[in-house]
């Protein structure tokens, strides 16, 4: 296949959204899938601006996934929420499915879509968009991603489609140990910040971890939103 194709239906992708705006601190995703691997992960988030209600709000996933094909995966999440002060309290239930269309050594595409729903009030949350990555030379990896997500439901809140995206620039020079830089973004909204990557395996077992602090860099931002990960491959 022609080594531009891959960019060139990401960019097409990625052009039919109004915006490339972005999304709440979470992850940036990859695109590759392996078929048979089983995966539990967990990742949060934690705010740090004094200047807002919810400093020291803490999100937390839960997620258990598994690759059917080198085509489509599918992860069901757990999403627990601690405001300060208060405990730990399960908010919403997460379904989400990834759909390849292509990958290589050096470029992978591929659609994620995501249906979660709050525990305790009527609110569905809809989500799509482009995965996309590229290698680059000097050891340097790309991802990009760009989501369009819609609320429904009798206490839905936002009624109108929001636009984001996210991308990570990680040298894979040494694969233990990965500094990167990623970026979040949605309308007035925007934050950067270093990220560090690292893999180890356990029990036989193949580990992956991520840990960084993403700075707002405009006035609707928070101050720091710190986020981690932990994943474990079967």
């Amino acid at each position: 296949m022609n080594q531009r194709l891959p960019r060139l239906l990401a960019l097409a992708l990625c052009a039919g959204l109004p915006a490339l705006t972005l999304a709440d601190v979470d992850k940036v995703y990859s695109p590759r899938i392996q078929a048979g691997d089983l995966e539990l992960e967990t990742r949060g988030t934690y705010l740090d601006d004094g200047d807002q209600p919810e400093d020291g709000r803490w999100l937390q996933k839960f997620s258990l996934g598994y690759a059917f094909t080198d085509r489509f995966a599918l992860e069901a999440y757990l999403n627990t929420e601690k405001l300060p002060g208060e405990d730990f309290e399960l908010e919403a239930y997460e379904l989400e499915g990834r759909f390849n269309l292509f990958q290589n050594r050096d470029y992978a595409l591929a659609l994620l879509g995501e249906v979660e729903k709050e525990r305790e009030d009527d609110v569905w949350e809809y989500k799509i968009g482009p995965l996309y990555e590229q290698r680059l030379p000097a050891d340097f990896r790309l991802r990009l991603n760009a989501f369009a997500e819609k609320q429904d439901g009798a206490d839905a809140e936002e009624d109108e489609i929001e636009y984001s995206a996210a991308a990570q620039l990680a040298w894979l020079e040494d694969d233990d140990l990965a500094p990167a830089l990623e970026y979040y973004g949605e309308s007035g909204n925007h934050g950067a910040g270093p990220v560090l990557l690292g893999e180890f395996k356990l029990g036989g077992h193949e580990l992956e971890w991520e840990a960084g602090a993403i700075f707002g860099l405009s006035d609707g931002a928070d101050d720091v939103v710190y986020r981690w990960s932990l994943e474990a491959e079967f």
